[in-house]
């Protein structure tokens, strides 16, 4: 190998992120940096291994020098026949996005991703290789609002049809989907505040977050006046959500969250995550120490009609026609009275097939059927 050889380095680190090694990764492609500090494989296989680390400052520094190089990324190519989506995202971590990266395998299909900067006029089309439909995978956030009023003018000029229609996604702020869907029957959707520091006051229990905030980050339940003070004094920010307390623990102790993917507008199960905890996600829920978490988490994933039944499945179909997004998720649960708790609505939650089989071979079964769904729709899409 020449010392000045970085192909090495880079598919060794590539490596060591698919097996979540996330320390090894760093290493190798630091070694490419040291030899080609601008090599744009090695700057963003360190965005995505810094995001692993938790470091999100160092990620984007990055994906930044790799995008002041290059714009237009080629992720997969096009087997015989089969149609080419282009994906126009923005700067950011993992959140700002629709991750489809964890589901490329699972997509017959060439894939193109743009990197729009929304002070910035995007191509023409015409500078573009061919592709058949565009998909807008920008998620809302509080950055995302300047780079989706973009997308709103410039998509149409593509002359390609349009997944995830931009106006639709700037209404999905956590305040706003409590505004919007308050009256939507059958689901209980928690009044949502956003609050400056000076303004918040506790009376009763509440939860709260920096605005901006993702994935539970300075998530926390707080229920007096000396608790608010201290979360405020640990946590910077200048404006928070705040919404009540909602106690959705069931009969038996236990907290369950369920996560359905939309994929034109059909609710699809990817997990459940069953927790002691009120806080729950799946990396801290109990489904890997106990089976019975894991049967009733197959018998969801088995079919959503199986727990969302009745009223419930109601309630979904009330959901995709309200949001109306051709690909979105839902965290929700379900109260003892039968009522849908509806935690948040976001296109770019995590749709993956990375947990250990051995632990859930159900899962092999099931979430395949989300990468099958969005692979129809855009076959779908393109020929109509």
């Amino acid at each position: 190998m020449s010392s000045t050889d970085v192909t090495p380095h880079i598919a060794a680190g590539q490596e060591a992120l698919r097996a979540m090694r996330a320390a090894d990764a760093i290493a190798e492609f630091d070694r490419a940096i040291a030899i080609d500090p601008g090599n744009i494989a090695a700057n963003l296989g360190l965005y995505e291994a810094y995001q692993v680390n938790g470091d999100r400052t160092r990620a984007l520094e990055h994906q930044l020098r790799a995008l002041a190089q290059q714009r237009l990324f080629l992720e997969k190519l096009a087997p015989p026949g089969a149609p080419t989506v282009l994906l126009v995202a923005t700067p950011g971590d993992w959140q700002a996005n629709v991750p489809l990266e964890f589901l490329y395998g699972s997509l017959p299909l060439g894939i193109m991703k743009l990197f729009v900067f929304d002070d910035e006029p995007p191509p023409e089309a015409r500078r573009f290789p061919p592709f058949d439909v565009a998909f807008n995978v920008v998620a809302h956030s509080e950055r995302s609002g300047p780079t989706l009023a973009l997308l709103e003018t410039w998509l149409p000029s593509l002359k390609r049809p349009v997944l995830n229609d931009p106006a639709r996604v700037q209404r999905l702020s956590r305040d706003g989907v409590a505004r919007d869907f308050a009256d939507l029957a059958g689901a209980l959707v928690p009044t949502t505040r956003r609050m400056r520091r000076g303004d918040i006051t506790v009376d009763t229990p509440v939860v709260i977050r920096p605005v901006g905030s993702q994935a539970g980050a300075a998530f926390s339940r707080v229920e007096t006046a000396q608790e608010l003070s201290a979360y405020l004094a640990a946590t910077p920010g200048d404006e928070f959500y705040v919404m009540p307390f909602v106690d959705y623990r069931r009969k038996d102790g236990h907290f369950r969250k369920y996560r359905i993917i939309f994929v034109g507008g059909v609710p699809y199960a990817h997990h459940l995550a069953i927790s002691l905890n009120w806080m729950v996600h799946y990396y801290n829920a109990l489904n890997a120490k106990e089976q019975w978490i894991r049967d009733e988490e197959e018998r969801f994933l088995a079919g959503v009609g199986n727990v969302f039944d009745g009223p419930r499945a109601r309630v979904l179909e009330e959901i995709a026609r309200r949001v109306g997004l051709d690909y979105f998720g839902i965290d929700c649960s379900i109260l003892e009275d039968g009522r849908v708790v509806i935690f948040e609505i976001d296109p770019a939650m995590i749709v993956h097939l990375q947990d250990p089989i051995d632990l859930y071979p159900y899962k092999r079964r099931y979430v395949p059927r989300i990468p099958a769904a969005l692979e129809k729709l855009i076959r779908t899409t393109v020929s109509s």
